[in-house]
């Protein structure tokens, strides 16, 4: 029998349960491991120098490529947000693990500290999300 109690109560406890989902906290965390390594800056000369970054990662295949979405950079905060697109090969090939390279332009910088974070996808209709992040330092 529905009366006007059990509807408000209905009511009252589907709010309860929305709210309670809101306020879910993690019951554990791990750090995820590191996908690209040997980090390296280069300079290019150019006046004002510019710089890049080069990274390796072992990917599962060879013929991966890194397409360089976007850079992102925030001098003020520190932040340089680089978006990456991940292209499998084409066609067959053998599964071995393979370096490939993935190279950042990041052009001139004022000199400060930076956060880099490197956001990745493996298709261009999914969305990025981070992997990984280095601290820079840009020197005068």
């Amino acid at each position: 029998m529905n009366t006007p109690l059990h509807l408000l109560l209905a009511a009252v406890l589907t709010a309860a349960v929305a709210v309670a989902g809101q306020n879910q906290r993690a019951t554990s965390m791990n750090v995820r491991e590191a996908k690209f390594y040997a980090p390296e800056i280069v300079m290019l000369k150019t006046m004002p120098p510019q710089f890049e970054l080069a990274l390796g990662r072992d990917m599962p295949t060879p013929g991966w490529k890194f397409v360089v979405d976007a850079v992102d950079i925030d001098e003020a905060a520190g932040r340089i947000t680089v978006r990456v697109t991940e292209h499998r090969p084409e066609g067959m090939v053998a599964q071995v693990i393979t370096p490939s390279k993935l190279n950042v332009s990041l052009g001139t910088l004022a000199p400060g500290h930076y956060v880099l974070e490197i956001w990745s996808r493996r298709s261009t209709s999914a969305k990025h999300t981070p992997i990984q992040a280095f601290i820079l330092d840009a020197h005068k």
